[in-house]
């Protein structure tokens, strides 16, 4: 009788204290018991002063994410690859064991010929045959400045004139070039809606593993703001050019091809801006390099066009220039396209013009460079590709590359 009563004298005391904590702890919150700013998880502790009165309740608003990369995306693509542009792939190209992919840029201008009509014929052959010889893809479409559609112009787009002056632009050079400008809506609300019609058509595609965002383009692919002059400069002011404008168009351009391609690995090239049009050339690279780092970790590749026997060596060169010091910064999500062909003796433009400029040397310069930026895939020229002295750099570069660190 006495062991019952104890029974149930304890359990009564339990259920006394239970009560009287979880008034105490209605009464006043965690915090204010011990002091702390406490949170639990999905808990956010209120700045305002308990009154004892319930508040209403409030629909919970999502707290912001950072996106991580898709498992869909798989590996990140490295290795060897060839700019193969718009031309038939040839065999010897194909069946090089030691090249892992290959670069076909389609100018915009050839497939949207008129709005909303599409001709995807060539780059889907190519596409085939490289998925038939087991190499991997990069498709650079939407490349619009010089190469937007004529009727892209017709639409009222704000445009912007300048004389090319790259002697390596053979079509264009020392000749008057009319591109939209970057940030000019119009322009950016039609090439976003290709961009989304190419996502359409080769997000799914598994015979695609890169494709290209490019936002600062006037020619290429490549990050290029042309204003070498004064009169130059002066033009892009008297455009309303701003940094700001500049970022929020590579925003979009980078939004729309992550939503478009959410399967793929987006290769994209970063650069400065003339300094008479920034204080700090690199301001606006910087801010899109932050962008995706915070906004799509691990889903972009960044690079330039500009490797060469000449570029800074990260592990030679205790201060890198602001360009490459920030590729560098974002490895090893780094891709790099070589500045130029390296058999082109002539013009040593792969050797920083210096002559004698052999183009295994400076092949492999080249290459070990880029490999201490912890360049995933490096691009070479057609010319090099098939060079028969070239062979051997090539087959050493897919062995240090396969051996840089993944992302």
């Amino acid at each position: 009788m006495v062991s019952q009563k104890r029974k149930f004298l304890f359990v009564f005391l339990i259920l006394l204290f239970a009560g009287i904590g979880g008034l105490i702890f209605a009464r006043f919150p965690v915090s204010r018991i011990f002091g702390v700013n406490s949170t639990f998880p999905g808990v956010s502790p209120s700045s305002t002063p308990s009154t004892g009165v319930a508040a209403p309740v409030a629909s919970p608003t999502p707290l912001p994410t950072t996106p991580t990369p898709p498992e869909s995306i798989g590996k990140t693509p490295r290795g060897v690859f060839v700019l193969i542009g718009r031309a038939a792939t040839p065999a010897a190209v194909l069946a090089n064991p030691s090249i892992a992919g290959l670069v076909f840029n389609r100018q915009w201008e050839l497939i949207e010929t008129s709005k909303g009509t599409y001709d995807w014929g060539g780059l889907d052959s190519q596409i085939s045959q490289a998925a038939a010889a087991g190499k991997m893809v990069r498709i650079g479409i939407a490349i619009g400045g010089q190469h937007t559609p004529k009727w892209v112009f017709d639409e009222g787009v704000t445009t912007i004139s300048f004389i090319d002056r790259n002697e390596f632009h053979q079509d264009t050079y020392n000749t008057s070039v009319e591109i939209p400008l970057f940030w000019d809506p119009t322009y950016l609300a039609l090439k976003k809606a290709f961009i989304e019609v190419a996502g359409a058509r080769y997000n799914k595609n598994p015979d695609v593993h890169l494709v290209t965002a490019a936002c600062v383009n006037p020619n290429t692919d490549d990050w290029v703001l042309p204003a070498r002059t004064a009169k130059d400069i002066q033009d892009w002011k008297n455009a309303g050019y701003s940094s700001d404008k500049i970022i929020d168009a590579c925003k979009q351009i980078m939004d729309a091809t992550v939503a478009a391609f959410p399967n793929k690995t987006i290769f994209m090239a970063v650069g400065p801006i003339p300094a008479g049009l920034d204080s700090d050339p690199d301001y606006a690279e910087k801010a899109v390099l932050e962008y995706a780092r915070t906004t799509y970790p691990g889903r972009f590749l960044f690079g330039n066009g500009a490797l060469s026997a000449k570029t800074p060596d990260p592990e030679k060169d205790q201060n890198l220039p602001a360009r490459w010091q920030l590729l560098y910064a974002h490895r090893p999500n780094i891709g790099l396209q070589m500045l130029w062909t390296a058999s082109d003796t002539n013009s040593c433009r792969m050797n920083a013009r210096k002559s004698p400029c052999d183009p295994v040397e400076v092949l492999r310069t080249a290459v070990m460079i880029g490999a201490h930026y912890q360049s995933q895939l490096q691009e070479i020229y057609l010319q090099d590709a098939l060079n028969p002295a070239l062979q051997a750099v090539i087959k050493e570069a897919a062995t240090i590359l396969a051996a840089v660190p993944a992302p």
